[in-house]
């Protein structure tokens, strides 16, 4: 349990440093991705632990299935990546290239829904209203691009 803790540790303290990074707007989805993967994996390990502590199979289940979910935003955060290095997205003259194939609506959906919640989580109160207009502007502008990213990503 005492190794266990050590990792929970580390692990925030590493996802805490995508907050830091500044990519470049082709590869900022990427980073939304890997990042959800990496907060996903951890609430997987989480789970994992309560099933160590407790026995407690749902737990289990738990873990396996936010593991599962984990890879998925991995890969997806890696196509993305893959995606925005050669450059293909766009053509020159502006033209969009065909979006890659096999990712399901009910994925992109529940990607940008995360997308929303992570920004809730940033920039609204507990009570869920706002400290400043213009924290609800940024709140607005990440939910914003929550949505553009849905609906670029919609297969």
């Amino acid at each position: 349990m005492k190794y266990y803790e050590i990792h929970v540790n580390s692990f925030r303290e590493i996802i805490s440093e995508y907050d830091e990074l500044t990519p470049p707007e082709l590869f900022e989805s990427s980073v939304i991705l890997l990042k959800m993967s990496a907060e996903t994996q951890l609430e997987s390990d989480l789970q994992f632990i309560e099933w160590i502590k407790t026995g407690d199979e749902t737990a289990k289940i738990r873990s396996d299935t936010l593991i599962q979910e984990a890879y998925e935003y991995q890969n997806l955060g890696l196509v993305e990546f893959q995606t925005a290095k050669v450059g293909i997205k766009h053509y020159v003259g502006g033209e969009k290239f065909e979006e890659p194939q096999g990712v399901s609506p009910q994925k992109v959906v529940q990607v940008a829904g995360k997308m929303k919640e992570q920004c809730n989580e940033q920039f609204r109160n507990g009570s869920g209203g706002f400290d400043s207009n213009e924290i609800e502007i940024e709140w607005f502008n990440c939910n914003n691009k929550a949505e553009e990213w849905e609906i670029e990503h919609m297969p």
